[in-house]
């Protein structure tokens, strides 16, 4: 999370990409809400298509497999931005 600055409205963190793309996309009563906002459905989508990506691919799904993600939205002045990080193992 050193990566990430630290102005961010909200940080939501997973201890793997698919869970956190599931937690959000399918189990998140305020995230749901939040998809009637355009710049959010935006993320929602890029966040699904990654997270297809990472699932279709057995070294991504590895590589993403109990490892730390960080997701953090923040306010800037051409609307909602989002960053997704994570630490690498030693």
């Amino acid at each position: 999370m050193d990566v990430l600055p630290d102005s961010a409205l909200c940080v939501i963190s997973s201890n793997n990409f698919n869970e956190l793309a599931n937690k959000i996309s399918n189990q998140n009563l305020i995230w749901k809400e939040l998809l009637g906002i355009a710049e959010f459905k935006q993320i929602n989508k890029h966040l699904n298509y990654f997270d297809s990506v990472i699932t279709e691919n057995e070294s991504t799904k590895d590589f993403f497999n109990k490892r730390s993600v960080f997701m953090a939205v923040y306010a800037q002045q051409a609307g909602i931005a989002v960053a997704i990080t994570f630490n690498l193992n030693d």
